[in-house]
């Protein structure tokens, strides 16, 4: 199962995913994609064509906020999180997706690519070569033995657990009058 789940906003690039796992549903008869978040933005309504019956069953929309005790059962299901970004700075479901040892992709121009790109839980794509890069970069991670899933699996979540707020007492605070 790939996921997408985060905010559905048109410079997250839900609508190339689509196309991408049009593209992959050919070969991996067994793929879904699940399309996990609230947004006014239809990454379905631009599709030309427009998914045939076959295709469209294999991928789950589910609208709407997802609450924070539902995450798990998305992140738990799904073997890859794709997060094809247009445009981004920074990105918290790659980290959500990391505590819960989920391997993600991303383009590679993006600044969370090019942090994370050496590690192995990370496969990253040229946006610029259309969705069929991102096809790819998804089969690649699909195709995977058990064992390095459980690998990257755990690297992820080690990663995740390292990324932590410094306690409240080293912030300098500022004081009033400071500004």
């Amino acid at each position: 199962m790939i996921l997408f789940c985060g905010a559905v906003r048109p410079y997250k690039g839900v609508e190339e995913l689509i196309v991408a796992f049009r593209q992959l549903a050919q070969a991996r008869p067994a793929a879904k994609l699940v399309v996990a978040g609230a947004g006014a933005h239809d990454p379905f309504a631009a599709l030309s064509p427009a998914l045939d019956p076959a295709k469209s069953q294999r991928i789950l929309r589910q609208q709407g906020f997802v609450e924070a005790g539902e995450l798990q059962v998305f992140f738990h299901a799904a073997d890859v999180v794709a997060l094809p970004y247009r445009q981004v700075l920074t990105s918290g479901s790659a980290l959500l997706a990391l505590g819960f040892g989920c391997p993600i992709v991303l383009p590679a121009a993006t600044p969370p690519a090019r942090v994370l790109h050496d590690r192995p839980f990370v496969s990253t794509y040229d946006a610029g070569q259309g969705p069929a890069a991102l096809a790819w970069a998804l089969d690649q991670r699909l195709c995977q033995s058990a064992a390095q899933r459980r690998s990257a699996a755990a690297e992820a979540m080690a990663y995740a657990r390292s990324q932590t707020w410094p306690e409240p007492t080293e912030f300098a605070l500022l004081q009033p009058g400071d500004l």
